[in-house]
């Protein structure tokens, strides 16, 4: 009960604004002082600069040049590039191959990690003897991952060497770390 007759009195104050006392002001009242308004002076106009005109006909000059050789370029064919990203027949058979090997090592990844997680079994013949698959696992697990490497390296030495022209394709040279193809 003593809630309900809180609630009440607040309820009405809050529906009711408070009357300001008219004779205490809050803020004392900013002071104006008369200002005067100036209209602003147009900027002079720059004289005429005979350099900076050539340098526009320079410009365009350079601009319809561009737009020539833009032109040119667009109408030389350029080569097709088929849906593995080559241009060339053997970048087209190595990228093949490379997913191909790709595609068996990571099948060979998936078979160690099978024969990893078999558990040991007894011989029941000899109960001294465990026969276990983690060897064969740990092996092809190890040479998958190492010739699904050398696929991803087939795949990138495929398309760098399409890029290239074929006799520096070809080009071995010596260099400060050792070979360089």
């Amino acid at each position: 009960m003593p809630a309900l007759l809180l609630a009440f009195p607040l309820v009405a104050l809050m529906s009711e604004p408070a009357p300001a006392p008219a004779s205490v002001p809050l803020a004392p009242e900013p002071a104006l002082e008369p200002f005067e308004i100036v209209p602003a002076e147009p900027a002079p106009e720059p004289e005429h600069d005979h350099e900076a005109e050539h340098g526009h006909e320079a410009a365009v000059e350079h601009a319809v040049e561009h737009a020539v050789e833009q032109e040119a370029l667009a109408s030389t064919p350029a080569p097709s590039v088929d849906r593995l990203g080559c241009t060339t027949k053997p970048c087209r058979s190595m990228t093949i191959a490379g997913i191909s090997v790709g595609a068996l090592a990571i099948s060979a990844v998936g078979v160690g990690v099978a024969l990893l997680s078999l558990p040991d079994e007894l011989v029941a013949a000899r109960p001294a003897f465990v026969t276990s698959t983690r060897p064969a696992g740990m092996v092809t697990t190890t040479i998958g991952a190492a010739v699904t490497v050398t696929a991803v390296l087939m795949i990138v030495a495929a398309h760098q060497r399409s890029g290239r022209g074929a006799a520096q394709a070809r080009r071995i040279e010596l260099s400060p770390a050792g070979l360089r193809f």
